[in-house]
This record gives structure tokens, C-alpha cells and sequence, in this order.
């Protein structure tokens, strides 16, 4: 089957949907969940040029470990996917087993704003991608509801965004 064919049937999910599914959260469920993302974590925002010459943006929040019990446990409790990750290592045998869970878009967003009182080390982070999640529809149009090309100033304040999530991603500790 076509890749068009799979995604055909598939449809976004609403906010109220995300909202619903992660309505009983406690907050030692959602401490919990930033300090793995604090320790494990990644909060990630990317703009790159797809194929067909359109500037794509990527919005996810993503964990991972050895041991796919944790990685279950996340995707059960707050939705989002996982992978597997693993091979040959060359000269030196197997890498072990990784598994990562995601969360894409405005799940993402949603965790993101539900775990921010919570993080001690990516809470920088987490304000910059909400801040750039914020730019999302800028080029909508307001009668037709019809994406056009995003706007000048709303690419250069990606741009800077973009920057101060890749410096906090690469800051040293001296």
C-alpha cells in the first residue's frame, strides 16, 4: 500500500481530543515525565527546505533509553509514538537496543506547557519552542483559512529563535 493510501484515512488530532487524553494526569505523573525529559530528553525545533522547495517545520519533544519498559509506559500514559533503534557497530560489535518516544506538533506543545513549573535543566528550551510553536499560522489567511508563504518578519524571528535553542542545546559549563 501507497503511503497516500495509509495517511488518507488519517487525521489530526483536535486540541480538545489531546486535552482530554491527558485530562488525568496527576502531578507527580507529569514531575516525573520532565525530569526524564530534563535527564533523557530533547525538546527539538526544526526548519528545513522539503522536496518540494517548501519550508517544512518539525515540532517534537522526544526521550529515549535501553530499556523499553519506560518508553511503553510514556507512550501509554501521554500518547505519541515510539521507535527502535540498534545494529552493528563497526569493529567493536552491537550497540544495544534504544527505544524513543515522541510526542509531534501540538501534543508536543501541550506536554511541553504541562511539564514547563516542573523542569529544572530544558525549561529554556521548552519557553523558546513554545515561543516558535506561537509563529505557527502566521501565514494563514484569515477568509480562506488557506496557508500562503510565511511572512518576512515571522522567518526572522524563527531565525532567532532557532539560534537561541541551538546556543541553550550547546552551551558549556565552565
Amino acid at each position: 500500500m501507497k503511503i497516500r493510501e495509509l495517511q488518507k484515512g488519517r487525521r489530526k488530532e483536535t486540541q480538545d481530543q489531546i486535552d482530554a487524553s491527558l485530562a488525568d494526569r496527576t502531578p507527580q505523573e507529569w514531575a516525573f515525565l520532565a525530569g526524564f525529559i530534563d535527564g533523557e530528553g530533547c525538546i527539538a525545533v526544526y526548519e528545513n527546505k522539503g522536496r518540494s522547495g517548501y519550508m517544512q517545520v518539525s515540532f517534537s519533544i522526544r526521550a529515549a533509553n535501553c530499556d523499553p519498559r519506560i518508553i511503553e509506559w510514556l507512550k501509554d500514559r501521554f500518547g505519541g509514538g515510539t521507535t527502535k533503534r540498534g545494529g552493528a557497530r563497526a569493529g567493536s560489535g552491537r550497540w544495544r537496543e534504544a527505544y524513543t518516544w515522541y510526542a509531534l506538533n501540538r501534543r508536543a506543545a501541550t506536554i511541553m506547557r504541562a511539564i514547563r513549573p516542573y523542569t529544572v535543566i530544558k525549561g529554556e528550551q521548552i519557553d523558546l519552542a513554545l515561543k516558535f510553536r506561537e509563529t505557527y499560522g502566521a501565514a494563514r489567511d484569515p477568509v480562506t483559512g488557506r496557508n500562503g508563504s510565511v511572512p518576512t518578519h515571522v522567518r526572522a524571528a524563527r531565525a532567532v529563535l532557532l539560534a537561541d535553542i541551538k546556543a541553550l542545546k550547546h552551551r558549556s559549563f565552565n
